[in-house]
């Protein structure tokens, strides 16, 4: 695939190589990095929902910051979400 940092050819150069738009290689590097300080808090979201996978993003919200994580819920919501996960409804609903 690009290297984005290749030092002899350009993202512009290897865009027109790979006959895509210059905009997607960007999209596809940044769609696989994500940051120390959110894989982190994945981990303590897995090890919250493996307790009690009933939690919605609202709670987990909460637990995490009981647990010393500056988060908000639309982060952990779009967390979740990237790990596949929601809440369990309890009552069946």
């Amino acid at each position: 695939m690009a290297e984005l940092d290749h030092p002899k050819i350009s993202v512009k150069r290897q865009a027109e190589l790979l006959n895509v738009n210059r905009t997607s290689l960007y999209r596809e590097v940044q769609a696989h990095q994500e940051r120390e300080e959110n894989i982190q808090i994945m981990h303590a979201i897995d090890a919250i929902y493996t307790d009690m996978p009933f939690f919605g993003y609202w709670r987990m919200t909460a637990k995490l910051r009981e647990k010393g994580f500056n988060v908000n819920r639309k982060r952990v919501r779009r967390l979740m979400r990237l790990m596949g996960i929601h809440g369990i409804s309890v009552d069946g609903t």
